[in-house]
């Protein structure tokens, strides 16, 4: 049983957001060309996250293309990293930009191209690591994905953090 002495973790899925904490805009298919947004995810200040893994997840329509990005045989312009901060550490997980939907393979994500029955095609990039990486709420721990592309393309584009938390 659970207790201040004894914590247990419970499950961790949580859309980055424009915020955060769960409550922005959690749909990444806007136009940043202009502005670049950053989408995060934080524990808040009384909790310990241990994430297993990071989701990219894209639906647009018709057939992925290898070097575009989505369903359009063109890369982003500018691209995008997924970096953690960790104690004031930037950490890069991606080792260049990702601008084109094989980035995803090169970069060591698990990729799954899946065609729906209507005009519609998912894809799902996952970024597994080898441990939990740990982030601390009361140390402004995050992951971070900054976005400076018109993504209005795409039917839909959200990044999602699974794992574990555990409030302290």
């Amino acid at each position: 049983m659970a207790s201040v002495n004894n914590p247990q973790a419970t499950p961790l899925i949580q859309l980055l957001d424009t915020i955060g904490d769960g409550t922005g805009n959690k749909s990444a298919n806007g136009n940043y060309l202009t502005t670049a947004t950053t989408f995060k995810a934080k524990p808040a200040n009384n909790r310990i996250w241990f994430v297993d893994f990071i989701k990219v997840q894209l639906t647009d329509s018709g057939v992925f293309y290898q070097q575009g990005y989505g369903a359009t045989n063109v890369p982003l312009v500018n691209g995008f990293t997924i970096t953690i901060y960790k104690s004031g550490i930037a950490y890069n997980l991606t080792p260049a930009l990702i601008k084109t939907n094989d980035h995803f393979n090169h970069y060591s994500f698990e990729y799954t191209d899946i065609p729906f029955q209507t005009a519609y095609s998912t894809i799902n990039a996952v970024l597994r690591f080898d441990a939990p990486f740990i982030l601390c709420g009361n140390q402004n721990d995050r992951i971070e994905i900054v976005l400076h592309d018109d993504f209005t393309y795409l039917v839909d584009q959200t990044f999602v953090v699974h794992g574990k938390q555990l409030i302290i």
